[in-house]
């Protein structure tokens, strides 16, 4: 999953737009295409659920990375 310069996802962006049509379509085999959110957007949106699905998925094409960095260079965790 490529990353914006915020750490947005094309299923973030989705979301974002609330475009049902398109998420539905992203979300609906990943064993397919796996597309997941950001990490670092979901810290920063303070949703708990999304960060504990990221780091605790069972594919690893959709697992987040815990060193991920924002644009200033601070690690993830360090915004959690």
């Amino acid at each position: 999953n490529m990353l914006d310069k915020l750490g947005r996802t094309c299923l973030d962006h989705a979301f974002e737009a609330k475009q049902e049509e398109v998420i539905e379509f992203m979300t609906l085999d990943t064993s397919l295409l796996p597309f997941s959110r950001g990490l670092l957007p979901a810290i920063a949106r303070g949703d708990h659920r999304t960060v504990c699905d990221l780091l605790r998925v069972s594919d690893h094409r959709l697992r987040a990375d815990v060193n991920q960095r924002d644009v200033r260079g601070a690690p993830a965790l360090h915004a959690a």
